[in-house]
């Protein structure tokens, strides 16, 4: 059988495209005629690749025949592309898909900008971005946030695009916001193990990231979510039977 796959065309709308499938619920509601996935494929996500994959999986299994898609994974130097021109959703596609996602373990650099200006040459109605709360602070290649917003800014002038971002670390979101974390850090000078500074100033540095990264979808009518790879993976183990 073709488990995993949607075939039919479901409840569409002529003028404004079928539901999308959506990453972890970020999306649900949306319709579209054309959806990217840009994915971060760099190093970091080496402990997190399979939960993505298989959500991204099912997030294309939902498409139908008369949506289009395309995949960029972020990865090594060049942006990769799945195909060179948007596809339409049937079975075939979807089954090359699969293939190909499966074909590219992570590797490399975390600036994203190159695989989103790859994914916005496609125009669609619906861009997906993966990546993780590194992506700023690479020790190999950072991304330049302003550069990245004003790229999607000039591609989307018309505002016939809506931009979900999903964000991903190595552990639960910190509660208040980074001003406040800032502080606690100062006060506290001197008084906390060396070790506590460490995830503080991790911590830190994802809040700055989550803070300044949320204009983005902000901006298009679009969703950000912070998910925690290492919970996501805790979930899929326990989700599968013992041996």
């Amino acid at each position: 059988g073709a488990a995993g796959f949607s075939a039919g065309l479901g409840d569409r709308d002529v003028a404004g495209g079928g539901p999308i499938g959506s990453l972890w619920g970020v999306g649900k509601g949306q319709r579209a005629r054309s959806v990217v996935y840009v994915v971060d494929r760099s190093g970091s996500f080496v402990d997190w690749v399979e939960a993505i994959d298989i959500e991204l999986k099912r997030s294309l299994g939902l498409l139908q025949e008369d949506q289009s898609f395309n995949i960029v994974f972020l990865r090594d130097n060049a942006p990769l592309i799945f195909r060179p021109r948007m596809i339409p959703a049937d079975l075939a596609a979807k089954r090359e898909a699969f293939a190909w996602i499966n074909l590219h373990p992570p590797a490399g650099g975390s600036d994203l900008t190159p695989a989103v200006r790859e994914a916005l040459k496609h125009q669609p109605e619906i861009l997906f971005i993966v990546t993780d709360y590194a992506l700023l602070s690479s020790p190999v290649q950072a991304t330049d946030l302003p550069a990245l917003i004003d790229t999607i800014r000039d591609a989307n002038r018309r505002g016939h695009m809506t931009v979900n971002v999903i964000l991903m670390g190595p552990f639960a979101r910190p509660e208040g916001n980074a001003e406040s974390l800032r502080r606690r850090l100062k006060d506290a000078a001197g008084t906390l193990a060396p070790q506590q500074v460490s995830l503080m100033r991790e911590q830190l540095e994802l809040l700055e990231t989550l803070e300044a990264i949320e204009r983005l979808p902000r901006s298009t009518g679009g969703t950000l979510q912070y998910l925690n790879g290492d919970e996501l993976m805790e979930r899929l183990r326990a989700s599968r039977p013992a041996p």
